[in-house]
């Protein structure tokens, strides 16, 4: 009889046993499962970080673009306005030097004071503005033999002609910076508020991201927790059956 209770007594701590391990195994295939959960939402979660910097630096960038394009429409523009300072003085010297002879010769400084030196540089400011110097029977030459450039009325009236429109066309290009420059700093003012939208999001992906890592970490320990209980829960069984 004790040989029997012995016997049946092995029969049901090998039964506790197995169902013991069969419960193990179960909830090691949940917190298994859980983990693999965890773990695609963390990688989910790290490209939605990843792709929320690499818009924030897109949108920092075009910020950075646009104002140094500002910087640069700006300063060219006070550069224009001086071009045409200088060419507004220079179409009024020439206005001043012109003959009233379209065919007649003045000296080219003649409003200057009528020197070789000034002749011959406002013909060198002339030719810096990009205007045409005619050659020829039309080309600005000492035609009185005083050492003076000379130039024909009508030459010096096209000088006159060209300079205005360049003149013309620096003012335009101002006008049409301007409004660029406008339209820039609209631009960036709404960059500005897509990147507060931007950071503020990426603040909610952290937490979000933090709180996954917390969850791996807490499945992570749970899972080894398991294991172990399962590995001393086995041995004081194998221990129980001898």
């Amino acid at each position: 009889m004790t040989a029997i209770s012995g016997l049946a007594s092995q029969s049901n701590v090998s039964n506790v046993g197995a169902m013991s391990t069969d419960f193990e195994t179960a909830l090691q295939q949940v917190q298994s499962t859980r983990s693999q959960l965890i773990e695609g939402q963390l990688k989910s979660q790290l490209q939605t970080v990843a792709d929320s910097n690499q818009k924030m630096q897109d949108l920092q960038k075009q910020q950075t673009d646009k104002s140094t394009q500002i910087n640069q429409l700006q300063s060219q523009s006070v550069t224009d306005t001086k071009t045409i300072a200088d060419l507004t003085d220079l179409q009024n010297r020439l206005k001043a030097s012109k003959c009233p002879d379209d065919n007649g010769w003045w000296g080219l400084s003649s409003g200057q004071g009528d020197n070789h030196a000034a002749s011959h540089a406002t013909l060198q400011q002339v030719r810096n503005a990009g205007v045409t110097i005619p050659t020829g029977a039309n080309a600005p030459r000492d035609f009185d033999g005083n050492g003076t450039l000379d130039a024909k009325g009508s030459v010096v009236g096209q000088f006159i002609t060209d300079i205005g429109a360049k003149i013309d066309a620096l003012k335009t290009k101002i006008v049409n910076d301007k409004q660029t420059v406008s339209n820039l700093t609209t631009d960036i003012t709404s960059i500005k508020g897509q990147i507060d939208s931007v950071s503020n999001t990426q603040q909610m992906d952290m937490l979000r991201l933090q709180g996954l890592m917390s969850k791996r970490n807490e499945a992570t320990d749970l899972m080894t927790n398991t294991m172990k209980s399962s590995s001393d829960h086995r041995s004081n069984i194998i221990s129980n059956t001898k």
